[in-house]
């Protein structure tokens, strides 16, 4: 199992990326379409909903999950973002001035809605 730690981070590098906290399902739907935008992988809305807690679940997230969010933040894969997690700690530091919903996407499909 990876690092608790190391996936809570990524978790809300994700968000900062994103541009808004993952609170709802259509969160989760939203920052699908973005991960997919961005990076040409699927990870679906029902496997982020689990990530982030959302439904009831022990989920552990697959390698193939965290390297498609590590490769959205700009990162090779899992093992180069937790390799160089104190640049993407840094990139979190202001989580909490986030204020306007996906703004980090453009995914056609979430800049409409």
């Amino acid at each position: 199992m990876e690092n608790l730690e190391d996936i809570q981070l990524l978790k809300e590098s994700v968000e900062k990326q994103f541009g808004s906290k993952i609170l709802y399902a259509k969160d989760c739907a939203a920052l699908s379409e973005c991960v997919y935008s961005q990076t040409g992988n699927k990870v679906s809305e029902t496997t982020l909903k689990r990530l982030w807690n959302l439904v009831n679940s022990s989920f552990n997230p697959s390698k193939y999950t965290l390297n498609s969010l590590c490769q959205y933040l700009g990162f090779a894969d899992w093992d180069d973002f937790v390799s160089n997690k104190n640049s993407a700690e840094k990139n979190v530091e202001n989580i909490a001035d986030i204020i306007d919903i996906n703004m980090g996407c453009p995914a056609p499909k979430v800049v409409k809605n």
